[in-house]
């Protein structure tokens, strides 16, 4: 292989400052199967088993001193992890998974020396007040209100809770500083420490880069969970075989993760050595064999046996398969869950599916049927949905199943549930809802997933033979639902503009949600005004908060 080239420069500021960084290991493992991170999968691999470090920066610049200069980045997994939100509890059982932690990050570091007072306990809703979460853009926005504000979110509030919850602004704190292709901020002004704005793994997610060395300068890149595997990490033109050969027998012999490699990934170069080995000694009676070179008959082609027919054959067949293989993949392939939806899926692809159930007013379960009856889905024995889901209901795998889909462009009255009231003609969209798709085949186009592991789609169901209705517009026009108001996450197919005149045409005609109160309701006190469910939501979030810290202050 030829030697690496040299790699780009990351113009990195220079700076004689650094930071000290101590790696803590956590003692949290996470087991999940491989095939939920990975593939495709390895026989006798099947488990992955995590772990996870967190890293202690100290800062000693007395001509920039801090609040920050003892920082912890990724204090791990808490040890009651089955008290934190129950969706990502709920998953990790679906999964089959299991989390293990053996110590709190405070009882490593005390065993350590470091006194780090009473109040630390490795989950940041005990640490004291004076303790600042420092996040990445867009958390609040994507994720407040979280847990047990609302019940599906995947983050608990509690952690925030009663301090000071800092967003980075990259744009701003930063001043136009890159590091690489990523947005930095220099943490302590004096380039010994930076954030870095790494979005994708989700909204918010940051690295760090530690200078730990001024000359020469070498620095520690924390990347928080950005890779599930050493395997992942591949020789590049500016990277040798050899340095990534080295981590995979360090990763291989348990420094990081405790699941075995496969043999291919831990490959062997040829040595000096293999050239020096002695030729075999022939026994005596045997016939030699006379040498042979690339130009002897016995490595020359017999083009005899290579016909115009056999190549054609062979390349129709070769050509044939990979068009079967390419339909099958993209058309044929069943998508059970959302957890296996790639985001090259994501506004390039559409699914046909079965609704199985309704779940509220603007989402509902979908049994995805690739191709439909032409591939026997609703006829053929073993592929009746009906009796699928029986089965599936059995064995305690409904929800792996299906795909829940949130409708796109649209928010329809909420049902009571978490202890919350019912909004007005809740119920009549939700009978709507069922009414329209329970029990039938739709299409839906995906945009991306939220924060509750829904997908949110535009919904299409066959009307005759050759025309087709948009769900989520059906709905606005029948005055029972509202089109979807939110600063992040929005999504409407290229039809806000229509969806926003159905709504307005819904409104001015005094359809569903938006006629007048009647006389019955009038005598009875209720006076007719309307209530969003965007603004409902909000409501009742704020409602919550306000009582739970006025039961704080009386306890």
């Amino acid at each position: 292989m030829a030697r690496a080239t040299p790699p780009p420069d990351l113009k990195i500021p220079s700076s004689n400052h650094t930071v000290k960084v101590s790696i803590i290991d956590t003692t949290a493992h996470v087991h999940v199967p491989v095939k939920r991170f990975m593939g495709p999968p390895i026989p006798g691999h099947d488990t992955l088993a995590a772990p996870c470090y967190g890293f202690l920066i100290e800062h000693d610049n007395p001509a920039a001193k801090t609040k920050y200069d003892t920082l912890l980045f990724d204090i791990g997994v808490r040890k009651d992890f089955m008290n934190g939100p129950k969706v990502v509890v709920e998953q990790l059982k679906a999964y089959g998974g299991k989390v293990e932690v053996e110590k709190d990050v405070v009882v490593i570091l005390r065993e350590n020396g470091m006194d780090v007072g009473n109040d630390h306990t490795g989950d940041p809703s005990t640490f004291p007040p004076s303790t600042d979460l420092i996040l990445g853009p867009g958390f609040r926005e994507a994720f407040t209100p979280a847990y047990p504000t609302v019940e599906e979110s995947t983050v608990d509030e509690r952690a925030w809770e009663g301090r000071t919850l800092r967003e980075i602004n990259f744009d701003t704190e930063g001043k136009g500083l890159k590091i690489g292709q990523y947005k930095a901020f220099d943490f302590y002004g004096d380039g010994s420490y930076y954030l870095l704005d790494t979005p994708g793994h989700a909204v918010g997610h940051m690295c760090g880069l530690a200078r730990t060395s001024a000359d020469p300068p070498e620095f520690i890149f924390m990347g928080g969970d950005i890779a599930h595997h050493g395997g992942e990490f591949r020789p590049t033109k500016h990277i040798e075989r050899k340095l990534i050969y080295t981590a995979a027998r360090s990763l291989h012999s348990g420094c990081a993760y405790k699941m075995q490699w496969p043999s291919w990934i831990l490959w062997r170069r040829k040595s000096e050595d293999d050239d020096k080995k002695e030729e075999p000694v022939l026994p005596k009676n045997s016939i030699p064999i006379p040498p042979t070179s690339w130009t002897t008959t016995l490595n020359k082609t017999d083009w005899s046996h290579y016909t115009t027919q056999t190549l054609v054959f062979s390349a129709l067949t070769t050509a044939t398969t990979l068009a079967l293989l390419r339909l099958y993949k993209l058309h044929l392939r069943r998508i059970p869950s959302v957890h296996y939806l790639k985001p090259s899926f994501f506004r390039t692809r559409n699914f046909y599916g079965y609704v199985t159930r309704v779940g509220d007013g603007d989402n509902f379960h979908l049994f995805h049927t690739p191709g439909g009856k032409m591939m026997g889905w609703g006829w053929l024995p073993r592929r009746r949905v009906e009796d699928m889901m029986e089965r599936a209901k059995h064995k305690g795998e409904e929800q792996r199943q299906t795909i829940h889909v949130r409708i796109a462009g649209v928010d329809a009255p909420e049902m009571a549930h978490f202890g919350k009231p019912e909004q007005p003609y809740a119920k009549e969209a939700i009978e709507w809802l069922r009414g329209a798709v329970l029990g039938r085949y739709v299409r839906v186009y995906p945009y991306r997933e939220d924060q509750y592991r829904r997908v949110v789609c535009s919904v299409y169901k066959r009307r005759w033979l050759f025309f087709r209705s948009d769900v989520g517009l059906n709905m606005l026009k029948s005055g029972l639902a509202t089109v979807y108001e939110a600063k992040f996450g929005s999504e409407f197919g290229n039809k806000e503009e229509q969806y926003r005149k159905a709504e307005e045409r819904a409104r001015s005609r005094k359809i569903g949600m938006w006629q007048e109160a009647g006389l019955v309701k009038r005598l009875l006190g209720q006076s007719g005004s309307f209530e969003s469910p965007r603004a409902y939501k909000t409501r009742t979030a704020n409602q919550e908060k306000t009582a739970k810290a006025s039961d704080k202050a009386k306890g």
